[in-house]
Protein backbone atom coordinates (compact mmCIF):
# COMPACT_ATOMS: atom_id res chain seq x y z
CA UNK A 1 0.00 0.00 0.00
CA UNK A 2 1.07 3.79 -0.43
CA UNK A 3 0.86 4.05 3.36
CA UNK A 4 3.71 1.42 3.57
CA UNK A 5 6.29 3.30 1.17
CA UNK A 6 5.88 6.72 2.95
CA UNK A 7 2.55 8.16 2.22
CA UNK A 8 1.28 9.81 -1.13
CA UNK A 9 3.38 13.53 -1.00
CA UNK A 10 6.30 11.62 -0.51
CA UNK A 11 5.60 9.88 -3.69
CA UNK A 12 4.28 12.56 -5.68
CA UNK A 13 7.87 14.34 -4.98
CA UNK A 14 9.72 11.24 -5.98
CA UNK A 15 7.55 11.24 -8.90
CA UNK A 16 7.70 15.07 -9.81
CA UNK A 17 11.94 14.31 -9.30
CA UNK A 18 12.49 11.03 -11.00
CA UNK A 19 9.71 11.37 -13.91
CA UNK A 20 12.66 13.09 -16.50
CA UNK A 21 14.92 10.11 -16.13
CA UNK A 22 12.36 7.86 -17.72
CA UNK A 23 11.98 6.85 -21.13
CA UNK A 24 10.67 4.73 -23.40
CA UNK A 25 12.61 4.17 -27.06
CA UNK A 26 14.02 7.68 -26.21
CA UNK A 27 10.71 9.39 -25.10
CA UNK A 28 9.37 9.98 -21.71
CA UNK A 29 7.58 6.91 -20.21
CA UNK A 30 3.73 7.76 -20.43
CA UNK A 31 1.54 5.93 -17.86
CA UNK A 32 -2.66 5.69 -18.13
CA UNK A 33 -4.51 7.45 -15.86
CA UNK A 34 -6.06 4.41 -14.78
CA UNK A 35 -2.82 3.26 -14.07
CA UNK A 36 -2.37 3.50 -10.01
CA UNK A 37 0.95 5.15 -8.25
CA UNK A 38 1.78 1.94 -7.19
CA UNK A 39 2.63 0.77 -10.66
CA UNK A 40 4.15 3.93 -11.47
CA UNK A 41 6.57 3.51 -8.80
CA UNK A 42 7.71 0.00 -9.69
CA UNK A 43 8.09 1.53 -13.28
CA UNK A 44 10.57 4.04 -11.70
CA UNK A 45 12.44 1.94 -9.81
CA UNK A 46 12.99 -1.01 -12.51
CA UNK A 47 14.22 1.77 -14.84
CA UNK A 48 16.60 3.38 -12.19
CA UNK A 49 18.02 -0.61 -11.49
CA UNK A 50 18.55 -0.30 -14.87
CA UNK A 51 20.68 2.70 -15.05
CA UNK A 52 22.53 1.60 -12.07
CA UNK A 53 23.05 -2.18 -13.14
CA UNK A 54 24.36 -0.49 -16.79
CA UNK A 55 26.65 1.88 -15.29
CA UNK A 56 28.11 -0.37 -12.74
CA UNK A 57 28.66 -2.98 -15.64
CA UNK A 58 30.18 -0.18 -17.66
CA UNK A 59 32.63 0.74 -15.44
CA UNK A 60 33.49 -2.59 -14.86
CA UNK A 61 34.16 -3.07 -18.35
CA UNK A 62 36.78 -0.25 -17.89
CA UNK A 63 38.48 -1.26 -15.68
CA UNK A 64 38.59 -4.82 -17.13
CA UNK A 65 39.96 -2.99 -20.25
CA UNK A 66 42.49 -1.30 -18.63
CA UNK A 67 43.89 -4.49 -16.61
CA UNK A 68 43.44 -6.74 -20.18
CA UNK A 69 45.53 -4.35 -22.14
CA UNK A 70 48.73 -3.83 -19.49
CA UNK A 71 48.56 -7.49 -18.75
CA UNK A 72 51.79 -9.29 -20.49
CA UNK A 73 50.51 -10.12 -24.18
CA UNK A 74 50.46 -13.78 -25.28
CA UNK A 75 52.33 -13.61 -28.52
CA UNK A 76 50.36 -16.25 -30.48
CA UNK A 77 49.09 -15.40 -33.98
CA UNK A 78 45.76 -13.93 -34.81
CA UNK A 79 42.93 -15.32 -36.27
CA UNK A 80 43.88 -12.90 -39.24
CA UNK A 81 46.21 -9.94 -39.95
CA UNK A 82 44.38 -7.14 -38.28
CA UNK A 83 42.40 -9.39 -34.94
CA UNK A 84 44.28 -7.29 -32.45
CA UNK A 85 43.09 -3.68 -34.00
CA UNK A 86 39.07 -6.00 -34.58
CA UNK A 87 39.75 -6.90 -30.81
CA UNK A 88 39.68 -2.94 -29.96
CA UNK A 89 37.28 -1.53 -31.76
CA UNK A 90 34.62 -4.33 -30.78
CA UNK A 91 36.13 -3.31 -27.59
CA UNK A 92 35.28 0.38 -27.16
CA UNK A 93 32.20 -0.62 -29.58
CA UNK A 94 30.79 -2.61 -27.23
CA UNK A 95 32.32 0.31 -24.09
CA UNK A 96 30.75 3.10 -26.06
CA UNK A 97 27.34 1.58 -26.82
CA UNK A 98 26.89 0.19 -22.86
CA UNK A 99 28.32 4.13 -21.66
CA UNK A 100 25.66 5.56 -23.80
CA UNK A 101 22.70 3.44 -22.62
CA UNK A 102 24.38 3.91 -18.83
CA UNK A 103 25.07 8.01 -19.17
CA UNK A 104 22.51 9.19 -22.13
CA UNK A 105 22.97 12.93 -21.02
CA UNK A 106 26.03 12.93 -20.69
CA UNK A 107 27.17 11.76 -24.41
CA UNK A 108 30.37 14.02 -24.64
CA UNK A 109 31.65 13.73 -21.91
CA UNK A 110 30.94 10.12 -22.19
CA UNK A 111 33.21 10.33 -25.76
CA UNK A 112 36.25 12.22 -24.10
CA UNK A 113 36.66 9.56 -21.60
CA UNK A 114 36.52 6.73 -23.70
CA UNK A 115 39.36 8.71 -26.72
CA UNK A 116 41.00 9.89 -23.35
CA UNK A 117 40.82 6.09 -22.11
CA UNK A 118 41.96 4.39 -24.88
CA UNK A 119 44.67 7.46 -25.57
CA UNK A 120 45.66 6.85 -21.73
CA UNK A 121 46.24 3.16 -22.37
CA UNK A 122 48.79 3.51 -25.21
CA UNK A 123 50.37 5.73 -22.97
CA UNK A 124 50.83 3.25 -20.92
CA UNK A 125 51.76 0.50 -22.80
CA UNK A 126 55.12 2.06 -23.90
CA UNK A 127 56.02 2.34 -19.83
CA UNK A 128 55.47 -1.74 -19.75
CA UNK A 129 58.05 -4.24 -20.57
CA UNK A 130 55.53 -6.57 -22.06
CA UNK A 131 53.43 -4.59 -24.18
CA UNK A 132 54.11 -2.38 -26.82
CA UNK A 133 52.99 1.09 -27.72
CA UNK A 134 51.07 1.36 -30.76
CA UNK A 135 48.74 4.53 -32.40
CA UNK A 136 47.15 2.20 -34.55
CA UNK A 137 45.21 0.24 -31.83
CA UNK A 138 44.29 4.09 -31.15
CA UNK A 139 42.87 4.46 -34.30
CA UNK A 140 41.17 1.39 -33.44
CA UNK A 141 39.66 2.45 -30.28
CA UNK A 142 38.47 5.54 -31.81
CA UNK A 143 37.20 3.07 -34.99
CA UNK A 144 35.11 1.25 -32.32
CA UNK A 145 33.49 4.31 -30.74
CA UNK A 146 32.59 6.13 -33.88
CA UNK A 147 30.58 2.74 -35.03
CA UNK A 148 28.93 2.95 -31.65
CA UNK A 149 27.51 6.32 -32.71
CA UNK A 150 26.77 4.94 -36.28
CA UNK A 151 24.66 2.18 -35.09
CA UNK A 152 22.81 4.13 -32.11
CA UNK A 153 22.03 6.84 -34.94
CA UNK A 154 20.89 4.10 -37.36
CA UNK A 155 18.41 2.92 -34.60
CA UNK A 156 17.56 5.66 -33.38
CA UNK A 157 16.30 6.37 -37.19
CA UNK A 158 15.06 2.86 -37.35
CA UNK A 159 12.45 3.95 -33.95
Amino acid sequence: SLASIGGTSRINAWRHRDASRLTQRGQPLRLEPNQSALAEQEAMTFWQTVDHRLRLLFWLMCAGTIVLALLPSSNSPGLFALADKAAHAVAFLVLTAIGLRAYPRHTMILLLLLVGLGGAIEVAQGYTSTRSQEWEDFIADLIGIALALVVRRFIALKA
